[in-house]
């Protein structure tokens, strides 16, 4: 869907008095693309966002947990999960993308949502529109007109009460299928008072360096299975069976080895 103009974090309800019918505006998701600190972009603590507070300028914080620390293999996917802490927050929000650190108008990777908590939104290279809204479970490949990416929550998401200050989404990040160099995340969160209004909510900003890593360790080959060399440990015989030791030659299966004296 196409953008709307002044476009919140938070869904809002307008009354309108005398005899004028009640106008609802909601949007179903947070804020607009490149809200989350990429140089040249922007983030959330201006008009039509959140103001009223410095960035940063709260108790709390945001992080990005990576499983693989902070490198990446090309091509293989992580789950990403992004965690925002503040001791006054009632709702909580996020906004999350992926560049080339070389250039930070290349995207690097895609995103997908693994539940009905958050959704990506595709924007071109320069007016950082929406062009395209994906939601969960449907399709979330951005297309080669729009190709910046970005990962948020949704209503569902932003919609969740919290009582202890911390909130978490979680999410898959497909990196480059090539080495690319470094990339950079750079993610924005946001612990809101749930007051309903933009002033008072406390956005918090942080990046990450990511380096490439090769699936295996530097100097490593993979592994090697030769052929027809899975076998019987007792008799062996080739094939598997249940319930029996196996046999497996091959090459780079271990940097470690050992021998039978020091079995248990």
């Amino acid at each position: 869907g196409m953008t709307n103009k002044g476009k919140l974090w938070w869904a809002k309800v307008a009354v309108v008095a005398g005899a004028i019918p009640i106008l609802i505006w909601a949007h179903d998701y947070g804020p607009d693309p490149g809200k989350n600190g990429v140089p040249g972009e922007s983030n959330c603590t201006e008009s039509n966002c959140h103001v009223g507070t410095a960035l940063n300028g709260g108790l709390g914080s945001v992080a990005v947990t990576f499983p693989g620390g902070l490198t990446y293999v090309p091509g293989i996917k992580q789950h990403l999960a992004v965690t925002i802490s503040d001791p006054t927050e009632r709702k909580a929000g996020f906004q999350l993308t992926a560049r080339q650190s070389g250039n930070t108008k290349a995207q690097a990777g895609t995103f997908k949502s693994t539940d009905g908590f958050t959704l990506v939104m595709c924007s071109d290279l320069t007016t950082l529109q929406i062009i395209q809204e994906l939601d969960y479970p449907n399709s979330q490949t951005c297309g080669s007109r729009e190709p910046l990416s970005y990962i948020e929550h949704n209503l569902a998401g932003a919609s969740r009460p919290i009582s202890t200050g911390i909130e978490s989404y979680e999410f898959d990040w497909y990196p480059p299928s090539s080495d690319v160099g470094n990339v950079t995340v750079y993610v924005e969160g946001n612990g809101a008072n749930g007051d309903g209004t933009e002033r008072g909510d406390h956005i918090y900003s942080k990046t990450y360096t990511l380096t490439p890593a090769s699936a295996c360790p530097a100097g490593d080959s993979a592994p090697t299975i030769a052929a027809g060399q899975i076998s019987n440990g007792a008799s062996y015989q080739p094939g598997m069976v249940p319930n029996a030791w196996l046999q497996i030659k091959g090459a780079n299966l271990t940097k470690a080895t050992d021998t039978w004296a020091n079995a248990v």
